[in-house]
C-alpha cells in the first residue's frame, strides 16, 4: 500500500507543478483579471461535475468489483449527458454570476471531463491507480503544452486560449480513459437498470451531499469575491488559495489508496486501524509542507505571478490552519465513504458550509480577501474536528491514540527506507 500511496503522490506532485506553472503562465499572461475569470469558469465545471458524480463518483468505484462495468457505464455515461444539459440550460438562462457567452464551453467541458470521470472512477474500483494517475498528469501537461503555444508562439493572449487548452486537455484525457477502463468491461449477469441506477443514486445521494456541500464551502467564495470585490482581486485570491490547497495532494494521494482499499475489504478493525496511522502520516507530512510555503517573501510571489499579485502572501497565512485540518478531514472522510457511513459526512459538511457562508459574508466585508480566508480556516477546523470526534466515537478510539509520538516517526522513517531499498 505505501508503493500505491507514495506512487500517487509521486504522480500528483507532478501534476501540481504542471498546474502550478500552468497557473504562472495565466498570471503573466492574462492579469489578474483573467485569471479570475478563469477561476469562474474551472470552479463552474467543478460544480457540474460534483452534480454528476451523484452517479459516477465514490458509488460508481463501490460497485465496480461487484457489478456489471458494462451497465454501470451506461447509467453513468447516460447521467452526465443529462447533467451537461442542465447545465447549459441553467447558465444560459438565469442570472448565476457567470458569463451566458460561457454556457455552452462550461456545458460541451462538463460533459468530456465528465465522461472521463467515470471511466477513472472504474479504474479506482479496479485498484489501477497507476493508470488514473498517469491520465492525470497527461492531461495537466496537454494543457500546459498548449497553453505554452496559444500564449508565446500564437501569441493570443486571451480567454480563448485558456478554453481551447481545456478542450485538447480534457479530450486526450477522455480517450485515453476510455482505453484503459473499457479493458473491464465484462458482461456478468445483468441487474435490471432502474435498480442498479437506483442503487448508484441512492449512495451517490448520501455520499456526493457531502462533497457537493464541501466544494460550495471552498469555492463559493469564488463568486462572493467576483460579486463584491471583482475578478481582479478573484484573480489574485485563487492563486493564493491554489498554491496553499496544493497541500492537499499529500493527502489526496494518501486518501485515494485508502479508499480503494477500505471498499475492497470487509474487515473493519483493519480498516479503523488504517485511518489512525494515516491521520498521524498526513499530520506530518502537511506541517512540514506548510512551514516553507509561509517562509516565502511576498516578492517571491510578485516575480513568479507579477506585481500586481504581491499580496498572495497573507491570504495563504490566514488560510494555512484550514489546509493543515482539511488534510486530516479527508482521511477521516474517506473512513467514512468506505465503509458507506455516508450521513456522518453530510452533517459534518453540511455545518461546514453553513460556517463558511456566514463568516465569509460577515469577513469579506472587514477585511476583504484575507478576511475570506480567514473565514475558510475557521470552517475547515470546525469540520475537522466534528469529523475527528464522530470517527473516535464509532471506533471507540481512545484520546492518546491519535497523539504523535516518536514510535510514529520511526514508524515512517522505517516505511520510506523499506521503499528506497526495495
Amino acid at each position: 500500500m505505501l508503493k500505491k500511496t507514495l506512487g500517487t503522490f509521486g504522480a500528483k506532485l507532478i501534476g501540481a507543478i504542471l498546474n502550478f506553472f500552468i497557473i504562472i503562465l495565466l498570471s503573466q499572461f492574462l492579469g489578474p483579471e483573467g485569471k479570475g475569470e478563469a477561476s469562474l469558469i474551472l470552479t463552474s465545471i467543478a460544480m457540474v461535475l460534483i452534480v454528476g458524480n451523484l452517479v459516477g463518483g465514490a458509488p460508481l468505484v463501490y460497485l465496480t468489483p461487484r457489478k456489471s462495468i458494462f451497465q454501470l457505464i451506461q447509467i453513468a455515461y447516460s447521467w452526465i449527458v443529462i447533467i451537461a444539459i442542465l447545465c447549459y440550460f441553467l447558465v444560459f438562462n438565469f442570472n448565476l454570476g457567470i458569463e451566458p457567452s460561457w454556457a455552452k464551453h462550461i456545458a460541451l467541458l462538463s460533459l468530456i471531463e465528465g465522461l472521463t470521470a467515470v471511466n477513472l472512477a472504474i479504474l479506482i474500483g479496479k485498484e489501477k491507480i497507476s493508470w488514473n494517475n498517469f491520465t492525470s498528469i497527461l492531461k495537466s501537461l496537454f494543457l500546459f503544452g498548449f497553453l505554452i503555444y496559444g500564449f508565446w508562439i500564437a501569441q493570443i493572449n486571451d480567454l480563448s486560449t485558456y478554453l481551447n487548452g481545456l478542450y485538447v486537455s480534457f479530450s486526450f484525457g477522455l480517450l485515453l480513459s476510455s482505453y484503459f477502463a473499457f479493458q473491464f468491461i465484462e458482461f456478468k449477469t445483468p441487474d435490471k437498470l432502474g435498480e442498479l441506477f437506483k442503487t448508484l443514486f441512492k449512495n451517490g445521494l448520501l455520499n456526493q451531499t457531502s462533497y457537493i456541500l464541501q466544494f460550495l464551502s471552498f469555492r463559493i467564495s469564488y463568486y462572493i469575491i467576483s460579486t463584491k470585490l471583482g475578478d481582479s482581486e478573484l484573480g489574485i485570491y485563487s492563486n493564493a488559495i491554489s498554491i496553499a490547497e496544493s497541500i492537499w495532494l499529500i493527502s489526496r494521494s494518501i486518501a485515494l489508496v485508502q479508499f480503494s482499499r477500505i471498499v475492497n475489504s470487509d474487515n473493519l478493525e483493519s480498516n479503523q486501524k488504517l485511518t489512525i496511522q494515516l491521520f498521524k502520516f498526513t499530520f506530518i507530512l502537511t506541517l512540514f509542507a506548510l512551514i516553507p510555503l509561509n517562509l516565502l517573501p511576498a516578492s517571491f510571489y510578485a516575480l513568479l505571478f507579477g506585481e500586481e499579485f504581491s499580496s498572495i502572501k497573507p491570504i495563504i497565512l490566514f488560510v494555512s490552519p484550514g489546509i493543515l485540518a482539511f488534510n486530516l478531514f479527508l482521511i477521516f472522510g474517506h473512513y467514512f465513504s468506505g465503509i458507506e457511513k455516508f450521513k456522518a459526512l453530510t452533517f459534518v459538511s453540511l455545518i461546514g458550509f453553513i460556517i463558511t457562508l456566514l463568516t465569509t459574508l460577515y469577513l469579506v466585508e472587514l477585511s476583504g480577501t484575507k478576511g475570506v480566508a480567514l473565514a475558510t480556516s475557521i470552517s475547515l477546523i470546525a469540520t475537522t474536528i466534528i469529523i475527528g470526534y464522530k470517527f473516535k466515537v464509532s471506533t471507540h478510539t481512545p484520546w492518546r491514540n491519535f497523539l504523535i509520538d516518536q514510535k510514529d516517526f520511526k514508524s515512517i522513517k522505517l516505511m520510506i527506507k523499506q521503499l528506497t531499498i526495495k
